[in-house]
């Protein structure tokens, strides 16, 4: 066992595209980060913000639509997605897709696709 990627505190969920590159959310700082292991020796060589100052990001799901693929955030009272442009993680302006979800209890949300 080995530690993959350090300074990553506070890390709230996880989940990997479909090029194998992780992505995680960082809740209290409103951030997802990618964390890219260029060289495959189990260490990411480098951290890319995806996106930054977004409230309460924590569930992360990739889904493809419509020949596009999708990065989707879900925040404590919203659902986001990011159309990704180009590949390897350059992402488009976040859409909100669902709005008004009802707090109360966690603040966090998950999702699954």
């Amino acid at each position: 066992m080995n530690i993959f990627a350090n300074d990553v505190y506070p890390a709230k969920h996880m989940a990997f595209d479909d090029q194998g590159i992780l992505f995680l959310s960082q809740t209290k700082e409103g951030k997802v980060i990618a964390l890219i292991d260029f060289n495959k020796n189990g260490e990411a060589d480098e951290k890319v913000s995806i996106i930054f100052n977004h409230k309460a990001t924590h569930g992360l799901a990739f889904a493809k639509h419509n020949d596009n693929y999708y990065l989707y955030v879900a925040k404590e009272t919203k659902l986001i997605r990011l159309k990704r442009i180009r590949i390897p993680f350059t992402y488009g302006t976040p859409e909100t897709i669902i709005e008004n979800i009802p707090g109360g209890g966690h603040y966090t949300r998950t999702i699954k696709i």
